[in-house]
């Protein structure tokens, strides 16, 4: 948490994640990753930037229902930072659903069950 806090700029901190390649890390790991960085002591900025890198790209990429441990860390993340998992994972999902030219059944649906397991029924 503290190399991720010492980032002077979002700009830096993007291309520290990005040269990380935290989407190539196995889902356990991811999971591990988000229960122990995703804090809302990170700040909305910094925690959009982390969940885009490591969480964004895996989602994208589902063509079927997630893995246990990548829900695991959807959740995690949802529940500890809220607003940086809308920013950072579900409207870009939410966009690639809305596009008639992309398949987003499975993004659809990981969206659905975020909404529904981390936001208050007055949200949803």
């Amino acid at each position: 948490p503290e190399m991720l806090g010492a980032m002077q700029t979002t700009g830096q901190l993007q291309a520290l994640l990005r040269a990380l390649r935290l989407s190539s890390l196995d889902d356990e790991v991811t999971a591990t990753l988000c229960r122990g960085l995703v804090t809302i002591d990170l700040g909305l900025h910094r925690a959009v930037a982390l969940l885009a890198e490591l969480l964004l790209p895996k989602c994208l990429r589902l063509t079927r229902a997630p893995p246990r441990a990548l829900l695991a860390a959807v959740l995690a993340s949802a529940e500890a930072h809220p607003r940086a998992i809308m920013e950072a994972v579900l409207w870009p999902l939410m966009r690639r659903c809305a596009d008639p030219t992309e398949e987003g059944g499975a993004q659809g649906d990981l969206v659905a069950r975020v909404v529904k397991q981390c936001f208050p029924v007055s949200l949803q």
